[in-house]
């Protein structure tokens, strides 16, 4: 049997993002998705999703952007001179020169865990914000937190590369196109460490949706990624929903969102899951 998660990052990160998400749910193929834990507005994000039991929540870690639960004097080589997060490319630069704690990185995701259960949050999984946890060093991290929490899913480092990846020569001479194969090749190498010891989780075991597609495209990738979902548990990453001003304050992915928002709600797309005999969970 065919079995497919389709998750929503970045719940919390704007009332955009939730009103799109929220919209995906219930009108969509959306079943589950990733709250953010250190970002303004949580309490009322947590409200929203308590409206939605059916809805599976899990926690979208991040120490990429925003500031920190945690006191900074606790986890200051996480922290810039402004006391919030490095950007992607400087926390990689940081960890790849030993300039980043482990101890500090498992403090504060240890904090970003907490905040959700005690808020009466059922949490189904966890997941990282801009897949860092598909670093060895940060993926054994979450190895840990997950049995110290009691979390039995973490998002799966088994990427669909062949199977799952959009391409059409329309589009192959898109700088974007190469740079998104690239960053699909690095992730999943880096990642390879993790690939056994996660496999006693109950993961997915392929995740889709990772790769760059061109404005115009998603729709067309989506339901490529659907007609080659195989045999087992897999899941889609998406990130639907509407753009506002606070979300391009964390998030330089914007444009796109709607653009998924319309392809993930629109009516033909839960007939393209019925189709190929999936069965979304």
């Amino acid at each position: 049997m065919k079995k497919l998660i389709v998750n929503a990052d970045d719940f919390g990160i704007s009332e955009g993002i939730n009103a799109g998400i929220i919209e995906c749910f219930r009108n969509g193929i959306v079943r589950s998705t990733s709250l953010m834990s250190n970002i303004p507005g949580f309490e009322k994000s947590v409200q929203l999703l308590k409206k939605e039991p059916d809805l599976s929540v899990g926690l979208h870690l991040n120490i990429t952007c925003g500031s920190s639960l945690s006191s900074p004097r606790e986890i200051s080589s996480l922290l810039d001179k402004n006391n919030t997060f490095y950007s992607l490319s400087r926390f990689m630069s940081r960890l790849f020169l030993g300039r980043i704690s482990l101890r500090e990185v498992e403090k504060e995701f240890s904090a970003q865990i907490e905040r959700v259960i005690e808020s009466g949050i059922n949490l189904e999984h966890i997941d990282s914000h801009r897949h860092i946890h598909f670093h060895p060093a940060i993926g054994r991290v979450l190895l840990g937190l997950s049995s110290r929490f009691g979390i039995r899913r973490i998002r799966s480092v088994s990427l669909g590369l062949w199977r799952g990846s959009f391409y059409k020569k329309q589009i192959l001479f898109r700088k974007g196109i190469y740079i998104g194969f690239v960053k699909q090749l690095i992730l999943s190498k880096i990642a390879s460490p993790l690939q056994r010891p996660m496999s006693n989780l109950n993961n997915a075991g392929h995740v889709f949706g990772v790769g760059y597609v061109p404005k115009g495209y998603y729709k067309e990738a989506l339901y490529h990624y659907i007609k080659n979902i195989p045999q087992g548990v897999s899941e889609i990453v998406c990130h639907p929903g509407y753009v506002d001003n606070d979300l391009k304050e964390y998030d330089f992915w914007t444009d796109m969102r709607e653009e998924e928002l319309r392809a993930i709600t629109a009516k033909e797309t839960l007939d393209v899951v019925r189709k190929f005999n999936v069965t979304l969970i």
